[in-house]
Protein backbone atom coordinates (compact mmCIF):
# COMPACT_ATOMS: atom_id res chain seq x y z
CA UNK A 1 0.00 0.00 0.00
CA UNK A 2 2.80 2.41 0.84
CA UNK A 3 4.56 1.70 -2.43
CA UNK A 4 1.39 2.39 -4.36
CA UNK A 5 0.81 5.67 -2.56
CA UNK A 6 4.34 6.88 -3.18
CA UNK A 7 4.28 6.14 -6.86
CA UNK A 8 3.80 9.01 -9.30
CA UNK A 9 1.77 6.68 -11.55
CA UNK A 10 -1.31 7.02 -9.32
CA UNK A 11 -4.52 8.32 -10.84
CA UNK A 12 -4.26 11.49 -8.73
CA UNK A 13 -1.59 14.14 -8.22
CA UNK A 14 -1.20 15.80 -4.81
CA UNK A 15 1.66 18.09 -5.82
CA UNK A 16 -0.49 21.25 -5.64
CA UNK A 17 -2.17 20.40 -2.31
CA UNK A 18 0.42 22.32 -0.28
CA UNK A 19 0.91 25.19 -2.72
CA UNK A 20 0.83 28.83 -1.67
CA UNK A 21 -2.76 30.06 -1.34
CA UNK A 22 -4.21 26.64 -0.39
CA UNK A 23 -6.10 25.90 2.82
CA UNK A 24 -5.67 23.04 5.29
CA UNK A 25 -8.66 21.85 7.33
CA UNK A 26 -8.37 19.23 10.06
CA UNK A 27 -5.37 20.19 12.13
CA UNK A 28 -3.19 17.15 11.58
CA UNK A 29 -2.42 16.08 15.16
CA UNK A 30 -6.08 15.68 16.03
CA UNK A 31 -5.70 12.30 17.75
CA UNK A 32 -2.92 11.98 20.30
CA UNK A 33 -2.23 9.12 22.74
CA UNK A 34 0.49 9.48 25.32
CA UNK A 35 1.99 8.68 28.67
CA UNK A 36 3.28 11.64 30.69
CA UNK A 37 6.00 12.13 33.28
CA UNK A 38 4.84 14.83 35.72
CA UNK A 39 6.62 17.15 38.12
CA UNK A 40 5.31 19.60 40.70
CA UNK A 41 6.93 22.98 41.38
CA UNK A 42 6.35 24.74 44.72
CA UNK A 43 8.42 27.29 46.65
CA UNK A 44 11.32 26.90 44.24
CA UNK A 45 11.41 23.12 44.66
CA UNK A 46 10.61 20.54 42.00
CA UNK A 47 9.14 17.19 43.01
CA UNK A 48 8.20 14.08 41.09
CA UNK A 49 4.46 13.92 40.47
CA UNK A 50 2.08 11.27 39.24
CA UNK A 51 2.01 9.41 35.95
CA UNK A 52 -0.71 10.56 33.55
CA UNK A 53 -2.55 8.83 30.72
CA UNK A 54 -4.35 11.10 28.25
CA UNK A 55 -5.95 11.43 24.85
CA UNK A 56 -6.18 14.63 22.81
CA UNK A 57 -8.81 15.38 20.18
CA UNK A 58 -8.79 18.53 18.10
CA UNK A 59 -9.77 20.42 14.99
CA UNK A 60 -7.97 23.19 13.20
CA UNK A 61 -7.33 25.08 9.98
CA UNK A 62 -4.44 26.82 8.29
CA UNK A 63 -3.40 28.86 5.26
CA UNK A 64 -0.34 28.22 3.08
CA UNK A 65 1.63 31.47 3.09
CA UNK A 66 4.27 29.85 0.89
CA UNK A 67 4.69 26.53 -0.89
CA UNK A 68 4.67 23.76 1.77
CA UNK A 69 4.49 26.29 4.65
CA UNK A 70 1.19 26.64 6.50
CA UNK A 71 0.24 28.87 9.43
CA UNK A 72 -2.93 28.06 11.34
CA UNK A 73 -4.84 27.53 14.54
CA UNK A 74 -5.75 24.32 16.38
CA UNK A 75 -8.29 23.84 19.18
CA UNK A 76 -7.24 20.68 21.02
CA UNK A 77 -9.23 19.20 23.92
CA UNK A 78 -7.41 16.78 26.23
CA UNK A 79 -8.97 14.23 28.57
CA UNK A 80 -6.52 12.85 31.13
CA UNK A 81 -6.34 10.85 34.35
CA UNK A 82 -3.71 11.12 37.08
CA UNK A 83 -3.78 8.06 39.30
CA UNK A 84 -1.85 6.37 42.09
CA UNK A 85 -3.49 3.21 43.43
CA UNK A 86 -1.07 3.01 46.37
CA UNK A 87 -2.54 6.12 48.00
CA UNK A 88 -6.00 5.96 46.45
CA UNK A 89 -5.42 9.09 44.37
CA UNK A 90 -7.52 9.58 41.22
CA UNK A 91 -7.97 12.90 39.39
CA UNK A 92 -9.59 13.46 35.98
CA UNK A 93 -8.78 16.53 33.87
CA UNK A 94 -10.41 18.19 30.87
CA UNK A 95 -8.19 20.76 29.13
CA UNK A 96 -9.00 23.19 26.31
CA UNK A 97 -6.21 25.10 24.53
CA UNK A 98 -6.10 27.69 21.73
CA UNK A 99 -2.95 26.77 19.83
CA UNK A 100 -1.44 28.65 16.83
CA UNK A 101 0.84 26.41 14.76
CA UNK A 102 3.44 26.49 12.00
CA UNK A 103 3.89 23.43 9.77
CA UNK A 104 6.28 22.66 6.91
CA UNK A 105 6.01 19.83 4.36
CA UNK A 106 9.03 18.40 2.54
CA UNK A 107 8.82 17.45 -1.13
CA UNK A 108 5.80 17.12 -3.41
CA UNK A 109 5.22 13.36 -3.64
CA UNK A 110 2.20 11.54 -2.25
CA UNK A 111 4.11 10.67 0.93
CA UNK A 112 5.67 13.78 2.53
CA UNK A 113 7.54 14.27 5.79
CA UNK A 114 6.47 17.26 7.89
CA UNK A 115 7.42 19.11 11.06
CA UNK A 116 5.10 21.27 13.16
CA UNK A 117 5.49 23.60 16.13
CA UNK A 118 2.69 24.85 18.39
CA UNK A 119 2.32 27.29 21.25
CA UNK A 120 -0.92 27.50 23.19
CA UNK A 121 -2.85 29.01 26.07
CA UNK A 122 -5.98 27.67 27.71
CA UNK A 123 -7.66 26.34 30.82
CA UNK A 124 -8.51 23.04 32.48
CA UNK A 125 -10.98 21.62 34.95
CA UNK A 126 -10.05 18.90 37.43
CA UNK A 127 -12.26 16.58 39.43
CA UNK A 128 -10.76 14.75 42.40
CA UNK A 129 -12.21 11.26 42.97
CA UNK A 130 -9.56 10.20 45.50
CA UNK A 131 -10.30 7.77 48.30
CA UNK A 132 -7.76 9.48 50.54
CA UNK A 133 -6.78 13.13 50.95
CA UNK A 134 -3.31 14.47 51.71
CA UNK A 135 -4.07 17.45 53.94
CA UNK A 136 -0.82 18.25 55.72
CA UNK A 137 -0.48 22.08 55.48
CA UNK A 138 3.33 21.71 55.59
CA UNK A 139 3.29 19.46 52.50
CA UNK A 140 3.45 21.34 49.17
CA UNK A 141 1.28 18.60 47.67
CA UNK A 142 -2.14 19.33 49.15
CA UNK A 143 -4.98 17.62 47.29
CA UNK A 144 -8.56 18.63 48.05
CA UNK A 145 -11.78 16.78 47.12
CA UNK A 146 -13.19 19.71 45.12
CA UNK A 147 -13.35 20.72 41.49
CA UNK A 148 -10.59 23.15 40.49
CA UNK A 149 -9.81 25.36 37.50
CA UNK A 150 -6.33 26.04 36.14
CA UNK A 151 -4.54 28.21 33.60
CA UNK A 152 -2.55 26.39 30.90
CA UNK A 153 0.58 27.26 28.92
CA UNK A 154 1.78 24.71 26.36
CA UNK A 155 4.28 24.29 23.57
CA UNK A 156 4.92 21.29 21.34
CA UNK A 157 6.96 19.95 18.42
CA UNK A 158 5.61 17.19 16.17
CA UNK A 159 7.01 15.33 13.19
CA UNK A 160 5.88 12.56 10.89
CA UNK A 161 4.60 11.77 7.41
CA UNK A 162 1.51 12.85 5.50
CA UNK A 163 0.16 10.04 3.29
CA UNK A 164 -2.10 11.39 0.53
CA UNK A 165 -4.91 8.91 -0.01
CA UNK A 166 -6.47 11.20 -2.61
CA UNK A 167 -5.51 14.45 -4.29
CA UNK A 168 -6.85 16.57 -1.42
CA UNK A 169 -6.95 14.23 1.61
CA UNK A 170 -3.95 13.10 3.67
CA UNK A 171 -3.46 10.82 6.66
CA UNK A 172 -0.94 12.05 9.24
CA UNK A 173 1.13 9.58 11.26
CA UNK A 174 3.89 10.75 13.56
CA UNK A 175 5.35 11.38 16.97
CA UNK A 176 5.34 14.51 19.11
CA UNK A 177 6.75 16.14 22.22
CA UNK A 178 4.87 18.68 24.34
CA UNK A 179 5.49 20.60 27.55
CA UNK A 180 2.51 21.82 29.59
CA UNK A 181 2.52 24.08 32.64
CA UNK A 182 -0.67 24.10 34.73
CA UNK A 183 -1.35 26.61 37.50
CA UNK A 184 -4.50 26.14 39.63
CA UNK A 185 -6.45 29.32 40.41
CA UNK A 186 -6.47 28.52 44.13
CA UNK A 187 -2.76 27.79 44.57
CA UNK A 188 0.78 28.94 43.72
CA UNK A 189 1.76 25.36 42.85
CA UNK A 190 2.68 24.75 39.21
CA UNK A 191 2.36 21.33 37.57
CA UNK A 192 4.74 20.67 34.68
CA UNK A 193 4.11 17.77 32.29
CA UNK A 194 6.57 16.63 29.61
CA UNK A 195 4.89 14.35 27.10
CA UNK A 196 5.96 12.11 24.23
CA UNK A 197 3.19 10.48 22.23
CA UNK A 198 1.97 9.14 18.90
CA UNK A 199 -0.33 11.22 16.71
CA UNK A 200 -2.69 10.42 13.85
CA UNK A 201 -5.32 12.39 11.96
CA UNK A 202 -6.76 13.42 8.62
CA UNK A 203 -6.30 16.73 6.80
CA UNK A 204 -8.25 18.12 3.85
CA UNK A 205 -6.54 20.50 1.42
CA UNK A 206 -8.65 23.10 -0.38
Amino acid sequence: MSLALSSQDNDFNSSTATSKGSWLVGGGSNLFFNSTNSKVESNGQELDGLNTLSITLGVGAGYFVANNLVIGLELPVTFSRRKDDDIGFNVRNTTFVVSPFLRYYFGNTNIRPFIQGNIGFGSSKSKNNSDTIIANPNDPLVFQPIDTKSDIFQYSLNGGIAIFISQNVALDIGIGYSSTTTKPDTSDIKFKNNTIGFLAGFNIFL
